[in-house]
């Protein structure tokens, strides 16, 4: 067990400094009446706690941005799993050829879809969290379906004013024209 820090006290501690969670105490009596002499060292160890929990913080950051995000197979539909028809070399494909062959793919996931997957890819089916097939979230009028691997797209939207004004309403739109949080462009954003 730990002895208290205070001077002249040797009870067994059972508590710490709450600012920098590293110096014992047996009460709060005793933790008050030390103040004046532990609080120089407490505010730099509170410092050096908050600068190494910045630290972590940005480390696991850069570990979830370099774990590599596994692919889908790209011998099927990665929708509905139908696999593709082998193709002969050429990206041309002969009309009385049977088959199911690959319609849409994204860039930037490896998201690959059949025509009846594809059909309308509008409505958010690749596993990118900012875009679809290539397509930024930001720049359609919202929707609920606007999701990738890690939830709903909670970013900007900024679809085009003369096409969505009337739709939306004026008063969906701010005021102002700010650079949108995910492609940068400097647009009238809608009201969150």
């Amino acid at each position: 067990m730990v002895n208290c820090t205070n001077d002249g006290c040797t009870k067994t501690a059972s508590k710490q400094c709450k600012a920098c969670h590293r110096t014992p105490y047996c009460s709060a009596a005793c933790s008050k009446s030390a103040w004046p002499t532990h609080k120089i060292s407490c505010f730099s160890e509170k410092n050096i706690n908050a600068i190494l929990a910045r630290h972590e913080a940005e480390e696991a950051q850069k570990k979830r941005a370099e774990k590599k995000v596994k692919r889908p197979p790209q011998d099927r539909c990665t929708g509905c799993g139908t696999r593709f028809a082998e193709q002969d070399g050429s990206d041309e494909m002969e009309e009385d050829e049977d088959g199911v062959f690959p319609d849409a793919e994204c860039e930037t996931c490896g998201y690959l879809a059949c025509e009846s997957c594809a059909s309308d890819h509008s409505s958010g089916s690749c596993y990118c969290d900012k875009s679809n097939f290539g397509t930024p979230y930001c720049e359609l009028a919202p929707a609920y379906y606007h999701a990738g691997r890690n939830g709903t797209y909670k970013g900007d939207y900024h679809p085009d004013f003369e096409e969505y004004a009337q739709e939306l309403g004026v008063g969906a739109y701010e005021t102002r024209a700010r650079a949108c949080g995910n492609c940068g462009e400097v647009r009238r954003c809608l009201k969150k």
